[in-house]
């Protein structure tokens, strides 16, 4: 999911840039052909490209071992026309960072001992759909309401290093991943703020929102807890242990070391984004 979230992003980032581009031009060929501008019918002939910045902070009880999610977010609408031109409804898609570390870790098994360190990553991938209810639909300034539905996934790698010693246990996985997801619901409020020069095929905004994103159950990694094997923090009952597993140098035992703590917790965000919109006119009307 992660990599069809990218791949979808940096081509949306590309046609959103080439389409900036291209439509100045289109409007001054116009001009110079001395063709008639089309109709002030804009706002019910459009789509809607965006991308911005998403501050994702842990509410309720997820707050708990959990850090502020930084996002990029990119997202694209059409006007409900049949409806009104106020309601828009799209696509949206994103990725982020809760957790990164790197840590030293230092377990015992029957007298060998592991020095070494750990590469610990968690981040977020998010798709889904949504609809806005702009006021003022017409104005520089337009308030709007929000409400969303979609798919959240999260996801934790740790890598252990070579201890590079000959007595020492190693680890049997290169990698070791845990991860999680849960259909998503949340609701909010905004507003975008026309920015820059109009054009008949184009409007240029600043888009502010905050929101409230719901969710069942999740497991993430609790990052108070990426703790020495030989001082291990307690579970508690809503957690549970991520192991990796190792083989003793000496004996080929094969054994498992808890490295981190999963809690599992409703999924409860309070989201700030902040990004440009751009209103891209469809045809001439």
């Amino acid at each position: 999911m992660k990599k069809i979230i990218l791949i979808f992003s940096l081509a949306f980032v590309f046609y959103c840039t080439s389409y900036s581009q291209n439509a100045p031009t289109k409007i001054i060929v116009s001009k110079a052909k001395g063709e008639k501008p089309p109709p002030n019918n804009f706002t019910k002939k459009f789509i809607t490209i965006g991308v911005g910045y998403e501050l994702g902070l842990p509410t309720g009880s997820m707050a708990t071992g959990m850090s502020p999610i930084h996002s990029i977010n990119v997202n694209s609408s059409l006007p409900l026309s049949f409806i009104t031109p106020n309601l828009q409804m799209g696509i949206d898609v994103g990725y982020g960072l809760y957790g990164s570390k790197n840590f030293d870790i230092n377990y015992r098994q029957g007298g060998n001992y592991i020095n070494t360190s750990v590469i610990y990553n968690s981040d977020v991938a998010q798709a889904g759909m949504y609809a806005n209810y702009l006021f003022n639909s017409k104005s520089k300034f337009q308030p709007y309401v929000l409400a969303k539905l979609g798919y959240l996934e999260m996801s934790s790698s740790f890598s252990v290093l070579d201890p590079k010693d000959p007595e020492a246990c190693r680890v049997l996985e290169d990698e070791t991943i845990a991860s999680d997801g849960t259909l998503y619901w949340g609701y909010g409020i905004g507003f975008r703020l026309n920015v820059g020069k109009n054009t008949n095929n184009t409007r240029n905004f600043v888009d502010f929102s905050i929101s409230h994103t719901r969710g069942n159950t999740i497991d993430y990694v609790n990052i108070n807890h990426l703790h020495n094997h030989n001082a291990p923090t307690p579970l508690s009952a809503d957690s549970k242990p991520l192991n990796v597993t190792f083989i003793n140098a000496s004996t080929q035992n094969i054994h498992q070391h808890r490295i981190a703590e999963l809690y599992t917790k409703p999924l409860n965000i309070l989201q700030f984004k902040i990004g440009y919109v751009a209103y891209l006119r469809l045809k001439r009307g």
